[in-house]
């Protein structure tokens, strides 16, 4: 195209229509993901497609006479009646209206904001994907996948999701401070039913039930996310989420009611503030993925935080006696160059755009000249 001297847009406008439909029409025509889930670009290819075809045509009909132009324009919109029909037929089907209080997705978020505000749980499926559209409830899993950065916790969901013992799956909530659990069976309103063994709730305490979907309570000695405890309570190595014998030391400390008790309170999302009675030996295990971007202080002292093999947060404020520890999240050096960068390219952008301005009046001028 470029030698062909194509102009600039009419060039973007093809590669954007190559880029989507190689992605799209790949899958529908070839069954070749070329990404996750292609299927879904179809509407961006049909976006570039009309792009392109207006650019490309444009040339073209503008040598045509008027009347013939017009003639090719009435063609092309009978042509796409048919489309036009299809799409609206599919979008009928597709977005018929329902009364959003009646499903379990609203119903559950809901009554977790209601009945246990501020406790973590685990939701499964699509429950998980719109809690957040419904509820403040904090959970374990979320609605999108790709974006945890904690290694262990796909595991654990899996295990939890999969799994077929009760015991096993009690102590990964515990360990990452979940108060509830949700599960339900084929006759659960859900939409993907990622629950294998739904039998492995039975005998738990039951807080709530809407048909086939049911709340669990996951009984903890300390609602909180903040627990203080010593170094060698923590887990050792590596655990598998399979086998829970690597963090029965850490479970028993998190129950150990000699230890004291740590209150945490998120003042933002990316700030939080721990309050208890420690002493020198103690650290606090919280129970929040840990990443680089976090920074924690004791006082006006910055003290050391850093993971547990759990993919968790732990910090060594060396107290002794009432001790205050905030935690803020910074983004780390990722995060600071990322902002940097970003406010780099809005400048730049900027000063692109204001010199063109500048240089077309200028070079106007000496043409007027």
């Amino acid at each position: 195209m470029a030698r062909a001297r194509f102009a600039g847009h009419v060039r973007f406008a093809v590669l954007f229509l190559f880029a989507t439909a190689a992605t799209a029409l790949g899958r529908y025509w070839l069954k070749l993901s070329l990404v996750p889930q292609p299927e879904r670009y179809h509407l961006e290819m049909d976006m570039a497609f009309w792009v392109a075809a207006a650019f490309l045509a444009w040339p073209f009909v503008e040598r045509m006479p008027r009347r013939a132009a017009l003639a090719a324009a009435a063609v092309v919109c009978v042509a796409c009646i048919p489309i036009v029909v299809h799409q609206r037929r599919w979008a009928r089907d597709q977005e018929w209206p329902i009364d959003i209080r009646t499903t379990i997705e609203y119903k559950a978020g809901k009554w977790l904001d209601a009945q246990l505000p501020g406790a973590r749980v685990f939701v499964p499926g699509s429950i998980a994907f719109w809690l957040a559209a419904f509820s403040d409830a904090p959970q374990i899993k979320g609605g999108f996948d790709n974006g945890i950065l904690n290694p262990m916790l796909p595991h654990v969901i899996f295990q939890i999701e999969a799994g077929e013992k009760q015991q096993l799956m009690l102590d990964f909530l515990r360990a990452y401070g979940c108060d509830a659990a949700m599960g339900g069976g084929k006759e659960s309103a859900e939409v993907y039913h990622p629950i294998a063994h739904p039998e492995k709730f039975h005998g738990l305490t039951e807080l709530w039930r809407d048909g086939g979907d049911a709340i669990y309570d996951v009984p903890r000695r300390a609602r909180s996310l903040a627990h203080a405890m010593l170094p060698g309570d923590l887990p050792q190595v590596q655990p598998v989420a399979y086998d829970s014998a690597a963090i029965q030391p850490y479970l028993a400390a998190l129950e150990n009611s000699a230890y004291p008790a740590a209150r945490l309170e998120w003042r933002a999302p990316s700030h939080m503030i721990i309050t208890g009675d420690l002493r020198p030996q103690h650290i606090v295990n919280v129970q929040v993925s840990w990443d680089k971007g976090w920074r924690a202080s004791a006082g006006s002292q910055e003290v050391p935080v850093h993971s547990d093999k759990l993919g968790q947060m732990v910090v060594e404020p060396r107290c002794s006696g009432p001790c205050t520890i905030e935690l803020h999240y910074d983004g780390g050096a990722e995060g600071r160059w990322s902002r940097a960068i970003s406010r780099a390219a809005i400048g730049g952008g900027a000063i692109w755009i204001l010199a063109g301005i500048v240089w077309r009046r200028r070079s106007g001028s000496t043409t007027t000249n």
